[in-house]
């Protein structure tokens, strides 16, 4: 759904953007998995982003407590933290906020592609994780 949304940014316009702000949860998560809670919280406000709702503060405040937990995964803590940092900060208008989020993705791209999982791969040279 992600992907989806980041293309539906660049390539569409804002009727695809509403069709797709409009798509349940239960359609592309499907099965609920308990580990994928705060992206599917990040989902849905970038649902609303997209079609110019107001994002909740609430939503990113729990997202940043997880991401900066014992509990949180390493793709949490490297991919969904700055992604989350970036969608607010481009929400509110905060050029250096944005700046730093992506500066954070520039460098998790850059590790995943050097140790990470397809760094003796060919075909993998970038990682695309990190840069959605």
């Amino acid at each position: 759904m992600e992907t989806a949304i980041n293309l539906l940014v660049c390539f569409a316009g804002n009727e695809e953007r509403a069709i797709a702000s409009r798509v349940s949860e239960w359609q592309y998560r499907h099965p609920r998995r308990p580990d994928h809670e705060m992206f599917a919280l990040y989902l849905g406000n970038l649902k609303a982003f997209i079609v110019g709702q107001p994002l909740s503060s609430a939503d990113f405040a729990t997202m940043v407590a997880h991401c900066n937990s014992d509990v949180a995964s390493n793709e949490d803590r490297r991919f969904l933290l700055p992604k989350a940092q970036g969608l607010q900060a481009v929400a509110n208008r905060d050029v250096k906020a944005w700046e730093d989020s992506i500066v954070d993705l520039l460098k998790a791209h850059e590790k995943e592609a050097k140790r990470g999982e397809y760094k003796q791969s060919f075909d993998a040279y970038v990682c695309f994780q990190a840069l959605m």
